[in-house]
């Protein structure tokens, strides 16, 4: 129980973010494309799986990325609310490298896991990005 209290933490605190990413990102389709659509008398579930779903892929995508990132980071919703309990439950990696470091006085042995940490956050992110990064450069090449 107490995980799920803290993803629905999480999930409550960042919702609005991700829905104003999604706005814009709506916003900033071509109207074209769906005036066509509607020409062609496309129902709505049709335009909303061919068309505004594969436009809004990339912000979706980045969207993902930054959440999971900010996820892999969450501290202070398991400090307050269950500070890693009941046992480690909801211990997350850094409530464990502020345990480890601060409360233990393992400094040497928390910041080593905290450079790990980061360059496997920067390794994966890097992965996670490529294809979108590669997708912008070939609409810039093509432009």
């Amino acid at each position: 129980m107490a995980l799920w209290s803290v993803i629905l933490f999480d999930v409550w605190q960042w919702t609005p973010f991700v829905a104003l990413i999604a706005l814009a990102g709506l916003q900033a389709l071509p109207k074209e494309p769906f005036e066509a659509a509607e020409l062609d008398g496309a129902s709505t579930f049709r335009v909303l799986r061919t068309l505004t779903f594969p436009m809004l892929k990339p912000v979706l995508f980045l969207v993902l990325v930054l959440r999971t990132i900010d996820s892999v980071r969450l501290y202070d919703a398991v400090a307050v609310l269950t500070r890693g309990g009941p046992g480690t439950v909801t211990e997350t990696m850094t409530f464990y490298l502020y345990r480890t470091g601060l409360k233990l006085f393992r400094m040497d042995y928390a910041s080593t896991m905290a450079i790990f940490f980061l360059y496997a956050m920067l390794v994966a992110s890097l992965f996670a990005l490529r294809p979108l990064l590669t997708q912008f450069s070939s609409r810039a090449s093509e432009g």
